[in-house]
């Protein structure tokens, strides 16, 4: 028996209707990029595409080309070796061309985009959120870990058409702006994080593992009279002061400083159950005079 050539393998897809095994059905696609330029051309009609391996600028370019229906691109991905896949590090190209040729996209994932093979630590740059920054429809953003995102990207995503529509933005600068999550982004500074000050919106806030200080937290505090949720694990610069900041706000519900090591001493004056002052009495020495 002959091999199913791709288009008895296009026409086998289209008669598959159970969600379950379509998604069986991807996976193999998703192993095997190759088989992504037949496969590509003949669903005009997708919506959502999904890839955790590797992926690069010819795929996406032909995304591009061919799914102008295309709401959500998710890419996340761990950070892996692809010391094989040559096209990967043009991959910033790959998604000018999404954001240009899918007026439609609403959601992009691009979380841990990063490459560590010969040297090259990064995929997604200031470049792309230049890019993206020109979409008109998009929603939901995610760059966390994105490490060489920086100040400048995120000024010139806050600039663009984005900053009009987005809602709720992983990784960068909206004015309509609920939940942000800029973790790892390790080249994001105070710089631009403190005009997130001028975001009165914002309901969570995630800064872990940035190079962020006292004054990004004064500025947020007097400001984001909403925020419920922050994250401040391994943020070093941050001391007691920049916390205090927080004494008077309403709305704060959590507050999160892990691994803070400049902080040395945390005051509460809520009431605490017993089994959570026993998992924090395994981390730290509590005193509750």
């Amino acid at each position: 028996m002959e091999k199913l050539g791709d288009d008895e393998l296009g026409l086998i897809f289209n008669r598959v209707h159970d969600p379950d095994d379509r998604k069986s059905f991807s996976q193999i696609i998703h192993s095997q990029p190759h088989l992504l330029h037949n496969f590509l051309r003949r669903f005009p009609n997708l919506v959502r595409f999904k890839a955790s391996g590797p992926i690069g600028k010819t795929h996406l370019e032909l995304i591009s080309q061919t799914r102008t229906k295309l709401q959500v691109l998710n890419l996340n991905t761990p950070t892996m070796d692809y010391a094989n896949f040559n096209d990967i590090c043009s991959i910033n190209d790959g998604i000018c061309a999404i954001a240009n040729g899918c007026p439609g996209l609403t959601q992009v994932y691009l979380r841990r985009r990063v490459i560590r093979n010969a040297g090259l630590l990064h995929l997604i740059t200031d470049h792309a959120l230049q890019a993206i920054g020109s979409a008109t429809s998009l929603r939901v953003l995610n760059l966390q870990g994105c490490f060489f995102i920086s100040d400048s990207g995120l000024k010139m995503l806050a600039k663009g058409s984005v900053s009009r529509t987005l809602k709720k933005l992983h990784g960068g600068v909206v004015p309509c702006l609920e939940e942000l999550n800029l973790a790892c982004c390790g080249s994001v500074t105070d710089v631009s994080v403190v005009a997130l000050g001028a975001i009165q919106t914002l309901k969570k806030l995630n800064l872990s593992c940035l190079n962020v200080s006292d004054v990004t937290l004064v500025a947020i505090a007097q400001h984001c009279w909403n925020l419920g949720v922050l994250d401040l694990s391994n943020c070093e610069l941050i001391t007691g002061e920049g916390v205090l900041a927080f004494a008077e706000h309403e709305c704060l519900q959590v507050l999160v400083v892990s691994r803070s090591q400049a902080l040395k001493c945390i005051r509460l004056n809520v009431w605490m159950p017993m089994e959570m002052r026993e998992n924090l009495g395994r981390f730290c020495r509590l005193d509750w005079s």
